[in-house]
């Protein structure tokens, strides 16, 4: 049987015993390569926490990985990588002593002729998610970084609460590094929107006209609105709650539609299920500006 074939019956049936949905027969998965840890006390049966990087193979992408692998975490680690219908990825970007880290390429036959990276990016989640067999799971964007203490705190977080979902705070940066101070809000292009939505949340303490840090709260209702907002690259969940809900794949309404992620549809999800989520209040993800969501923030 074909590696393709063989991946997809593994998977299909880690899926339905998860609760969750198999894959399409139209996705194809080749796994490009593996590296197991260091450390021959840690098995890859043995990680708690599976961390998905979903890439295009951007440039930033290398950086993102070895803030993973620079976590201060003590538990063995499992890094997936999920490429989006690339040939080639830097696998052997290094690595940690406890981290396992295994790269795929899926080519999605749903998404064959998308061009919606919301869509495609969803898409792309969910199927990570069926990859997944560790308790937590956690995602990071290819051109993001987290602070070496945000796994840690998380899973303290999280295990100290026993919620199904915990997240951090974030910190703005630009493509070189740097703290980048908003006097707008930067996920619209500017405008009187852009405006009314910062003042909005400068008002209510999530922005800051004087700082780089995005204080991300799951709910903030302001008349008949919820303006609650937290980025994918925030989170940390156990992953039993992928067997009740999934990423919605129907993609964003516009450059102009406030909230119209994946991320956003999740959280909005969350919600409508009553599912509490604790916040860490430590701005931990360093969010580059600069991606789909937000590339003219200047």
């Amino acid at each position: 049987m074909p590696e393709a074939d063989l991946i997809r019956e593994r998977l299909d049936c880690q899926a339905v015993g998860a609760g969750r949905l198999p894959l399409d027969p139209g996705d194809t998965i080749q796994m490009l390569g593996e590296r197991q840890n260091g450390n021959p006390k840690f098995r890859h049966m043995d990680c708690e926490l599976t961390i998905v990087i979903v890439t295009k193979g951007r440039p930033e992408l290398r950086h993102a990985i070895e803030s993973v692998l620079n976590q201060d975490y003590a538990g063995p680690l499992f890094l997936l990588i999920l490429a989006d219908e690339l040939a080639g990825l830097p696998v052997d970007a290094g690595v940690h002593a406890n981290t396992v880290i295994e790269t795929y390429t899926v080519r999605s036959g749903r998404l064959r002729d998308c061009l919606d990276p919301y869509r495609r990016i969803a898409r792309l989640r969910n199927i990570a998610c069926r990859l997944v067999r560790t308790r937590f799971v956690c995602f990071l964007d290819d051109d993001n970084l987290w602070e070496r203490d945000h796994v840690s705190t998380l899973m303290r977080l999280i295990r100290r609460t026993q919620l199904l979902a915990v997240h951090s705070w974030r910190r703005l940066i630009d493509q070189t590094g740097n703290p980048v101070t908003p006097d707008r809000y930067l996920w619209l292009p500017p405008g009187a929107e852009s405006d009314r939505l910062f003042d909005l949340y400068c008002r209510h303490g999530v922005m800051d006209s004087g700082g780089p840090v995005v204080r991300d709260r799951t709910s903030l209702v302001v008349g008949d609105t919820d303006y609650g907002m937290v980025d994918m690259g925030e989170w940390l969940f156990d992953s039993s709650l992928f067997s009740m809900i999934q990423f919605d794949e129907s993609g964003a309404g516009g450059p102009d539609e406030l909230h119209g992620g994946e991320d956003d549809k999740l959280l909005r999800d969350l919600r409508s299920l009553s599912i509490g989520a604790a916040c860490s209040d430590s701005p931990s993800l360093l969010y580059r500006l600069g991606g789909f969501s937000n590339a003219k923030w200047r």
